[in-house]
């Protein structure tokens, strides 16, 4: 049994997980007794409104919706072919999909801010708690899906509009869903929308490591806690990092899997993702258009970067207590956190700003862009909720230890639809944080190798890590000075075998530049899966690499600042 889980705990998440995938199954069912119900409505009108209705082309567009539907249930159904890979046994009585359709969504609906635009909320309000929001289904019993629980579903479809789609100019299969006549297609806004938020968290990594050559980026390790389906971490590693996203949703995690090591070819995929609601909407084009997945070959990454995604909750994984006991230190791991639309997710962000300010290395950088929508505000599950505005998040920040700059607000939309009729703009904000270098953050990394620059930074320069040596034990120091900046390396030299002092002389030779892969290639020791595409719940112990160098600051004397 996983450590810190109970045989309750287990049980709910096989349950839950069940249910998720009981959600895909259904979705056809679903989705297709609801525009049914549209069909009945329809007929309960005399034959004049009929007629007139037939005569504006509604018929054709229910049917037209019919084969969309049809078209997202076959792409959904691919999603969970194999769901065994994470771990839980499948109980089919409880997942199949029967053919009775007459459930469906509910007649009414709400035209609340929240309802269409959940963003992450249509699935964090699962984050930590597997019954939040969703029933659990009767052992050998087939789960019937809650309006809840296919509102995820289908902001998932959205999501894959946001994180794999781009800009599309023309309609594609035309004869399949519309006449001829309705005109060429409109634009999706999936690239665009994606870049709003992603790039400048993108350019301010690149920025904060702009000493560091291009081809030493993978020695840098990036976490993306509430990736959902994975795409800023899949750029991120694109970028020369290693990176890994964490997610909670099963939603997304059976999703991003797919896309990422179930995809062959670019726009191998095409999804309906509107046709579920016909409000706000100026034409049936925008309701009806399609969307090809991905606009890029997840496979594409460089060689030397490692890229995972990690299913879990973020406080369970990356906040244990016990560093010594704990198969995956996290302390002082991470160089850099990217969060997008995630803090406000947190139960206690005093707890969130704490982990991200325990797992980074010290001098190490969190960016931030979101806006602070609580999603445990007013829950009715009981679950404690502390909510903050922006100067008090900041504040609470610094006094955890953080030194914020480049502050800015930036306009942004989350899985909107950029032709419907209503859409909702988030003043998100956004920041630079490092970490504060401070001897309490030092001394965790006492006895181990460092490498530090003249500009006091510090850098993480591959992911091994030698034994502590003992108190007081010599260090071997190399300095390296160029016209702008000075590099300096110490390791204790118990932890230096022969073999690495052989190889690190050349290195120090040569200059920093060399150095880097001098100590991966003594020390390093390859991952155990060499490919790169992003894998999905792997065991605790292969949450993270074990082995790693940490890294300080110390001043020319070799004293610790």
């Amino acid at each position: 049994m996983a450590p810190g889980f109970c045989e309750d705990d287990i049980e709910a998440e096989q349950v839950h997980f069940n249910n998720v995938v009981a959600t895909f199954k259904h979705y056809a069912p679903y989705s297709l007794a609801g525009n049914n119900r549209r069909r009945k409505d329809l007929y309960t009108l005399s034959r004049e409104d009929q007629a007139l209705l037939e005569g504006v082309g509604y018929k054709a567009k229910l049917e037209a919706v019919d084969r969309a539907i049809t078209a997202n249930a076959a792409f959904l159904s691919r999603i969970v072919a194999e769901p065994e890979i994470f771990g839980h046994a499948v109980d089919e009585e409880i997942v199949n999909a029967s053919e009775d359709t007459t459930g469906g969504p509910s007649h009414s609906h709400s035209h609340t801010h929240q309802h269409d635009h959940g963003h992450r909320h249509s699935h964090s309000h699962e984050h930590g708690a597997y019954g939040h929001g969703h029933s659990h289904s009767v052992p050998n019993k087939p789960y019937r899906p809650s309006d809840f629980d296919m509102d995820k579903l289908r902001s998932t479809l959205k999501q894959f509009v946001r994180d794999w789609s781009e800009e599309v100019g023309e309609r594609l299969y035309p004869s399949l869903f519309l006449p001829a006549s309705d005109g060429p297609g409109s634009h999706a806004r999936g690239k665009e929308e994606r870049e709003e938020s992603y790039r400048p968290l993108k350019e301010a990594l690149v920025a904060h490591f702009a000493d560091i050559p291009p081809g030493e980026r993978h020695n840098f390790r990036v976490l993306v806690p509430g990736a959902g389906l994975g795409r800023l971490a899949f750029d991120v590693a694109q970028l020369g990092f290693s990176c890994q996203g964490n997610e909670f949703s099963h939603y997304m995690l059976l999703s991003s899997f797919f896309i990422l090591n179930r995809t062959t070819a670019v726009h191998e995929h095409v999804i309906y993702p509107y046709v579920h609601s016909f409000s706000n909407l100026p034409n049936r084009v925008s309701l009806l258009k399609p969307i090809t997945l991905p606009d890029v070959l997840p496979s594409n990454l460089p060689p030397e970067v490692n890229f995972s995604l990690v299913a879990g909750d973020f406080e369970e994984i990356y906040g244990m207590q016990d560093e010594t006991a704990a198969d995956e230190p996290q302390a002082g791991h991470w160089d850099a956190i990217l969060t997008c639309f995630f803090i406000d997710t947190a139960k206690n962000i005093v707890n969130y700003l704490r982990i991200m300010h325990k797992i980074l290395a010290p001098g190490g950088v969190w960016i931030n862009l979101g806006p602070l929508l609580w999603h445990f505000e007013n829950n009715s599950s009981n679950d404690p909720s502390i909510e903050l505005d922006l100067e008090e998040v900041k504040a609470l920040a610094r006094q955890i230890g953080f030194d914020i700059k480049e502050e800015r607000t930036i306009d942004t939309t989350y899985v909107n639809h950029k032709d419907g009729l209503l859409g909702y703009v988030y003043h998100a904000a956004f920041w630079t944080a490092t970490k504060r270098e401070t001897l309490q953050a030092l001394k965790a990394i006492d006895g181990s190798a460092y490498l530090y620059n003249s500009n006091k930074r510090c850098v993480r320069i591959s992911s091994v890590r030698t034994n502590r040596a003992p108190r007081g034990s010599d260090m071997l120091r190399w300095t390296h000075q160029s016209p702008a900046i000075t590099w300096n390396l110490e390791i204790a030299a118990d932890n230096v075998q022969p073999a690495l002092r052989h190889a690190l002389l050349p290195a120090t030779r040569q200059g920093h530049k060399d150095l880097p892969r001098a100590l991966s290639s003594a020390l390093a020791q390859p991952p155990a899966d060499t490919t790169k595409k992003a894998t999905t719940r792997p065991r605790r112990s292969d949450l993270m690499r074990s082995i790693h160098f940490r890294v300080g600051t110390r001043d020319d004397q070799g004293r610790r600042l």
